[in-house]
Order: structure tokens, then sequence, then C-alpha cells
């Protein structure tokens, strides 16, 4: 029984090692932009445009940690708005409200989420809105 069970054991620690990934420097697009007070560039890939699409990777500025844009708006308005006349007007969908909190999903992938937010941003009726992203990684504690 010990005699097999060693040869597992290494198996297993060599199946293991070749799991380990590296990080590999990104490349940062010019174009960089504000959301939520932090500073943003577009990783450089296929797509050199300033445009943000849904699936477009960036990096924050600062601690360079990467991201992935979900295609949704996240805002802040006043208690007495009705989000979904928001969403309608601007042809969004809306997928969350909670008191003063509403996430817009943009339906059509191929505009350009910067222009989204800004007409998000203009109205008079919405105190604050941002990108939504997604953590590419989550660092261990």
């Amino acid at each position: 029984m010990k005699i097999l069970l060693i040869p597992a054991l290494v198996f297993m620690a060599q199946a293991t090692a070749e799991e380990i990934l590296i990080a590999e420097p990104v490349q940062l697009s010019n174009h960089t932009f504000l959301s939520n007070g932090q500073s943003f560039a577009k990783v450089e890939g296929a797509d050199l445009s300033p445009a943000l699409y849904v699936g477009d990777q960036v990096a924050e500025l600062n601690s360079h940690e990467t991201y992935t844009l979900t295609g949704e708006i996240v805002a802040k308005l006043p208690t007495y708005v009705v989000a979904q006349k928001i969403a309608d007007s601007l042809g969004l969908s809306l997928i969350y409200t909670r008191e003063q909190r509403a996430i817009f999903k943009i339906d059509d992938q191929t505009m350009d989420l910067s222009l989204v937010l800004a007409q998000v941003q203009n109205l008079d009726s919405v105190i604050s809105a941002q990108l939504g992203m997604k953590p590419d990684a989550i660092e261990a504690e």
C-alpha cells in the first residue's frame, strides 16, 4: 500500500507545479478615463481605438489591477426618480434597483460604453454614474 501511495503523491506534486501561472506585464493605451475617482486605461489589444466596449480589459493606473467591462452602468439617483423611466429613455435595460442605486445594462454590444455613460451622467436626474467592471483576479490575503 505504501508503494502505491508514493508514486501517486509524486504525480500530484508534478500536476500542481505545472498549474502555476506567471503574471506578464500588459501594454496600456494612451487613452485614459476616470471612473469613481480612479484613472483607468484600456489594455492594448486588437482594438486600439479610445472607444470602450463590453468585454474590454482596462487597468487602474495606480494599482495596475485589471478589470473587464461588463456593459453595466451603476448610477446613484435621487429618491424621487423612477429608474425605469431613465432606462426607457436611453434604450437600456434596468437590471437592479435598491434605494438610490440603479444598475442599467447596455443591450447593444457594439455601443461605445463611454458615450452611453456620458449620456447617463448628463441627465439632471442622475447624481453620479460609473461603468460596471469585474475584477480579473482576486488577491490572496
